[in-house]
């Protein structure tokens, strides 16, 4: 193949063969070809099968690399192997950027974009008492949690739903133990 280049090396990057013509003194040789292979790198892409990019702490996300049965996988968690992790899916339990390492047949390998993974923390539940919690019958408490744009709320009485009790504030009227979701 004729690269046209006239310096004593050259890089190559594709498949061909390759000579050179030397001159020395006006004689011209030709040297044997040189045959090169360039092997494809594999494609590596991440897509999300299950989950999201933000979770809740103990929620999973299960991320998964294309598939070829060729393919040997490593996932990379902040750049470095993750120990076992050497499967087409991940589940995913923590924070931080994913990524995953396919090697082919030929030994060439790609490195996928990062999928970062964000762990949301969870919401302030602390129950703050309005009032006291020893009263007389047709008295009640004000059980109340902070109000945050986006919470849902779910009041128990005694390990029970409370039914229609999904608001931040709860009057209770009667002896129990009272939790909030």
């Amino acid at each position: 193949m004729n690269t046209g280049d006239t310096t004593s090396s050259i890089v190559v990057d594709t498949s061909g063969s390759f000579f050179a013509t030397v001159s020395l003194g006006g004689i011209f040789d030709t040297l044997p070809a040189v045959v090169v292979t360039v092997y494809p790198n594999p494609m590596a892409n991440i897509a999300i099968i299950e989950g999201d990019t933000a979770i809740c702490q103990g929620d999973t996300t299960v991320l998964e690399a294309n598939y070829n049965a060729a393919f040997t996988y490593q996932w990379l968690l902040n750049g470095n192997p993750i120990a076992g992790a050497t499967g087409q899916t991940l589940s995913v339990l923590s924070g931080g950027d994913y990524a995953v390492k396919i090697t082919n047949a030929t030994n060439c390998f790609k490195i996928s974009d990062t999928t970062t993974i964000a762990i949301l923390p969870p919401p302030n539940t602390q129950i703050y008492v309005l009032g006291s919690t020893v009263f007389c019958q047709g008295d009640s408490v004000v059980f109340s949690v902070n109000a945050t744009s986006g919470n849902l709320y779910q009041w128990f009485l005694n390990g029970n739903v409370i039914a229609g009790a999904n608001q931040p504030d709860l009057v209770a009227k009667v002896a129990g133990t009272y939790t909030v979701q």
